[in-house]
Protein backbone atom coordinates (compact mmCIF):
# COMPACT_ATOMS: atom_id res chain seq x y z
CA UNK A 1 0.00 0.00 0.00
CA UNK A 2 1.29 3.41 -0.93
CA UNK A 3 0.59 6.45 1.22
CA UNK A 4 0.98 10.01 -0.03
CA UNK A 5 1.45 12.78 2.54
CA UNK A 6 0.53 16.37 1.65
CA UNK A 7 1.78 19.35 3.65
CA UNK A 8 -0.59 22.31 3.48
CA UNK A 9 1.32 24.81 5.61
CA UNK A 10 1.02 25.44 9.30
CA UNK A 11 0.32 22.15 11.01
CA UNK A 12 -2.19 20.83 8.44
CA UNK A 13 -1.10 17.47 6.97
CA UNK A 14 -3.17 15.00 4.92
CA UNK A 15 -2.46 11.31 4.37
CA UNK A 16 -3.90 9.70 1.22
CA UNK A 17 -4.09 5.92 0.87
CA UNK A 18 -6.38 3.57 -1.03
CA UNK A 19 -9.37 5.82 -1.71
CA UNK A 20 -9.22 7.58 1.67
CA UNK A 21 -7.87 10.90 2.86
CA UNK A 22 -7.12 11.46 6.53
CA UNK A 23 -6.73 15.12 7.39
CA UNK A 24 -4.86 16.19 10.50
CA UNK A 25 -4.26 19.58 12.07
CA UNK A 26 -3.14 20.97 15.38
CA UNK A 27 -3.46 24.19 17.32
CA UNK A 28 -3.94 27.03 16.77
CA UNK A 29 -6.23 26.25 13.78
CA UNK A 30 -7.27 22.65 14.58
CA UNK A 31 -9.43 22.30 11.45
CA UNK A 32 -9.19 18.48 11.71
CA UNK A 33 -8.33 15.92 14.41
CA UNK A 34 -4.74 15.97 15.62
CA UNK A 35 -2.46 13.03 14.75
CA UNK A 36 -2.68 11.96 18.42
CA UNK A 37 -6.50 11.95 18.30
CA UNK A 38 -6.44 9.79 15.16
CA UNK A 39 -3.93 7.47 16.85
CA UNK A 40 -6.24 7.10 19.87
CA UNK A 41 -9.19 6.36 17.59
CA UNK A 42 -7.13 3.79 15.69
CA UNK A 43 -6.04 1.96 18.85
CA UNK A 44 -9.56 2.08 20.32
CA UNK A 45 -11.25 0.74 17.18
CA UNK A 46 -8.64 -2.03 16.91
CA UNK A 47 -9.35 -3.05 20.52
CA UNK A 48 -13.06 -2.90 19.76
CA UNK A 49 -12.71 -5.53 17.04
CA UNK A 50 -11.98 -8.10 19.78
CA UNK A 51 -15.04 -7.33 21.92
CA UNK A 52 -17.71 -9.22 19.92
CA UNK A 53 -15.54 -12.37 19.79
CA UNK A 54 -14.80 -12.12 23.51
CA UNK A 55 -18.53 -11.88 24.27
CA UNK A 56 -19.45 -14.65 21.85
CA UNK A 57 -17.03 -17.07 23.55
CA UNK A 58 -18.80 -16.35 26.84
CA UNK A 59 -22.31 -16.41 25.34
CA UNK A 60 -22.83 -12.77 26.30
CA UNK A 61 -24.72 -10.47 23.94
CA UNK A 62 -22.39 -7.89 22.36
CA UNK A 63 -25.05 -5.70 20.81
CA UNK A 64 -25.32 -3.21 23.67
CA UNK A 65 -21.66 -2.78 24.57
CA UNK A 66 -20.06 0.62 24.26
CA UNK A 67 -16.48 1.47 25.11
CA UNK A 68 -15.95 4.97 26.45
CA UNK A 69 -12.53 6.57 26.55
CA UNK A 70 -12.17 9.74 28.57
CA UNK A 71 -9.01 11.74 28.28
CA UNK A 72 -8.29 14.91 30.17
CA UNK A 73 -6.55 17.27 27.78
CA UNK A 74 -4.50 20.32 28.52
CA UNK A 75 -6.63 23.01 26.81
CA UNK A 76 -3.57 24.94 25.64
CA UNK A 77 -1.63 22.06 24.09
CA UNK A 78 -4.36 19.40 23.57
CA UNK A 79 -1.99 16.82 25.09
CA UNK A 80 -3.31 14.09 27.36
CA UNK A 81 -2.97 14.43 31.10
CA UNK A 82 -4.84 11.27 32.10
CA UNK A 83 -6.87 8.57 30.34
CA UNK A 84 -9.54 6.12 31.45
CA UNK A 85 -11.54 3.50 29.59
CA UNK A 86 -14.69 1.60 30.50
CA UNK A 87 -17.11 -0.82 28.88
CA UNK A 88 -20.81 -1.01 29.69
CA UNK A 89 -23.57 -3.47 28.90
Amino acid sequence: MEMIIDFHGGSRVDAHFCTLTLATDQLPVASAPSPFELFRASVSTRAGISVPGFCQQRTSPAGRIHSIERINLNPNTRTARRAASAAFL
